[in-house]
């Protein structure tokens, strides 16, 4: 008997991955590189990875003049920009849990995402009281 359903937050509960590509592409732009120079292939490991790995293969593959940490930051701080002004949520998203919620199920988020981010995307659509567990990227190594 399912007791329970876990969510994975980015594009399935909110519309995110525009976002984090805009995000890195902006990043690169201010140390005079675009994300077009990253083979295909290779940006499609990217998805569903902790953005610290994904942003050190970058500074990796094109061989950027900048410490990770820096162009990490910058990027971070334009994704949360960008979360305020533009992020939305999956159609059917509050429809589905509203359901499992009459049904009682508990429901969970498990993401490679920071806390801090899942915690920012659950306070802008106000989505917190439908979760009773969060395990998020930060919390572990692999």
């Amino acid at each position: 008997m399912i007791k329970g359903i876990i969510y994975d937050m980015d594009d399935i509960m909110i519309n995110s991955y525009p976002l984090y590509a805009k995000a890195t592409e902006v990043a690169l732009n201010e140390f005079g590189h675009t994300l077009e120079e990253i083979p295909r292939e290779i940006q499609a490991h990217f998805i569903g990875r902790r953005t610290e790995d994904v942003m050190k293969e970058i500074v990796d593959y094109l061989k950027i003049k900048v410490e990770e940490k820096i162009l990490i930051n910058k990027r971070y701080e334009i994704f949360y920009s960008l979360i305020k002004e533009e992020l939305t949520i999956m159609p059917g998203l509050i429809k589905s849990l509203d359901l499992f919620k009459k049904e009682n199920f508990n429901l969970a988020i498990g993401s490679s995402a920071t806390k801090y981010y899942v915690k920012l995307v659950l306070n802008k659509f106000n989505l917190g009281n439908y979760f009773e567990v969060m395990v998020t990227g930060d919390q572990v190594k692999k």
